[in-house]
Order: C-alpha cells, then structure tokens, then sequence
C-alpha cells in the first residue's frame, strides 16, 4: 500500500467524536494521490505508513473538512475535536512545528523565519 522510506505513524485521540473513520490523504512518491482510510474505535484511530521525503498531507473525517499536516517519519499525535479541525494539535513532526511556526509568524515575517530556518527550503 505504501512505498519504501521512513516509516510514519500517526495516533489520535478525539474528543466528542462521532465518526466512523478518518482519511489520509497525500501525493505519493510516483506522483500519484495516495488515500488511507481507517475506523476509529473508542475515539482513537492509528495510521501507519512510508514516505520518502517530507510530504504536505491532510486529514479529514468528512469530504468537505481538512486539516493540514507534514509526514517526515517517526510519531505524529493528533488529538482534539474531530468538528473542530483548525484546533486539532498535532506534534512529533519536525516539518509540522516548522509550519505552526510559520503560520504563527505571518507574511511579513517569512524572511525572518526562513533565516532562523535555513533547511525548511532545502
């Protein structure tokens, strides 16, 4: 189901939860969009897979509805309100805390992050 690379798993725990799965989805090592699929019991949910460089990637639990996150490798978390995406907090992903950063920072300051993060651009 997944190429070779670093391996990645991502665990959640949702609050207030009342769906029946969550979907990753991102754009695959061939160019091509790979989308898992897996139930959520008891409000938690595991994901496992392989990427083979840092990949923009989004987590829904409906068609209409996302969230953004980085796969690199290693553990993510992923924990909060499944109806509240935009607050979802989701750590263990070097790449990911770079973009919360970021977003933090606004327009005005990509200059500045970018210096104080030289291999974000590499």
């Amino acid at each position: 189901m997944f190429a070779q690379g670093k391996p990645f798993t991502i665990e959640g725990s949702l609050t207030g939860n009342k769906y029946d799965s969550v979907k990753l989805g991102y754009t695959g090592e061939t160019g091509k969009h790979v989308a898992v699929t897996v139930p959520i019991v008891h409000d938690k949910f595991v994901i496992k897979g392989n990427v083979g460089h840092e990949k923009q990637a989004s987590l829904s639990f409906t068609e209409k509805h996302y969230a953004t996150l980085f796969l690199d490798g290693g553990k993510i978390t992923v924990t909060g309100n499944a109806d509240k995406l935009s607050e979802l907090d989701i750590k263990g992903s070097a790449t990911q805390d770079e973009y919360k950063a970021y977003a933090r920072m606004g327009r005005d300051s990509a200059f500045s992050f970018f210096a104080g993060h030289p291999h974000s651009y590499e």
